[in-house]
């Protein structure tokens, strides 16, 4: 979790800093982007207190959980995307997302004793 908690500080303070060019490519309010990077690094705090979590396994389904289903959002989102930049930028972030999540599945299995 502390290399997703990396991964997400890093892509919230990109996104901080390219806030004016995304909301152009996503023809949306420059406020909503800066919005998104803060959430971005928000996430990252939470999951390194999670990665500290006296049930580890629980904190792991649970982050699966929000990865994956942030990975979905980023599907829909790039399907409906008007730019083409915009769709490849979302369908890039939606494989990332989901590639944290499958190793985050495997790895609450593997501590659970399931192989």
């Amino acid at each position: 979790m502390r290399l997703d908690a990396a991964y997400c500080a890093v892509g919230g303070s990109l996104t901080l800093v390219l806030s004016d060019r995304l909301a152009r490519l996503f023809d949306a309010p420059t406020l909503l982007v800066v919005a998104v990077g803060v959430a971005g690094i928000a996430w990252a705090a939470v999951l390194e207190v999670l990665s500290r979590a006296e049930r580890l396994r629980r904190a792991l389904a649970a982050v699966c959980f929000a990865n994956a289903s942030a990975a979905a959002a980023c599907v829909v989102l790039a399907a409906t995307a008007t730019e083409a930049a915009a769709r490849v930028l979302l369908a890039a972030l939606a494989v990332e997302v989901g590639g944290f999540a499958a190793v985050q599945v495997r790895l609450a299995r593997r501590r659970a004793g399931w192989r």
